[in-house]
């Protein structure tokens, strides 16, 4: 199974979900940026995407949430050992509060893995992100990690409407 990633404007992303039979599609945001999920076993249906091979996953992916992707560089001769080591780690997860669901992503071409995982909501994805620190990889601490990983958090699911 693969996933696939694609950036645009909320409007641009919510089009490509209105336009798309697949299902779950997430529809990933910030203040200033959105960005597209969903996993196929065929090929992209975007015309720019990142691919992914899902090496591990636990759980559902659920089209609302907060969504924690951890970019993490590794280097060649790292790459056994970080696979095996997070299609282990992930298994915990899921006794988490909140925990929705999580992939260890393999970049296709260049680029850096990603951790992803899914909570119901900020607050159980903040007191756990709080408390396990050392779930995530980090520059020092495994001799696989090229240069220091970084993690972006997005809203998952409809932008809410502001009031005027």
């Amino acid at each position: 199974m693969y996933g696939y990633f694609t950036n645009g404007t909320y409007d641009f992303i919510e089009k490509l979900k209105t336009k798309s039979n697949t299902t779950p599609f997430l529809l990933m945001h910030t203040d200033d940026s959105a960005l597209a999920y969903y996993e196929a076993p065929q090929q992209t249906l975007f015309q720019e995407s990142r691919d992914y091979d899902i090496i591990a996953s636990i759980g559902n992916l659920h089209e609302e949430g907060v969504a924690s992707l951890y970019y993490t560089p590794v280097t060649e001769e790292g790459t056994p050992i970080f696979e095996l080591d997070y299609k282990q780690r992930i298994k915990h997860l899921a006794n988490e509060a909140g925990f929705l669901g999580a992939r260890v992503l393999k970049p296709m071409a260049t680029g850096n893995y990603i951790l992803f995982t899914l909570w119901s909501d900020e607050e159980t994805y903040k007191m756990w992100r709080v408390q396990e620190d050392a779930f995530f990889p980090a520059q020092g601490k495994e001799d696989y990690i090229v240069k220091p990983p970084y993690e972006k958090t997005y809203i998952v699911g409809e932008k809410e409407e502001e009031e005027e």
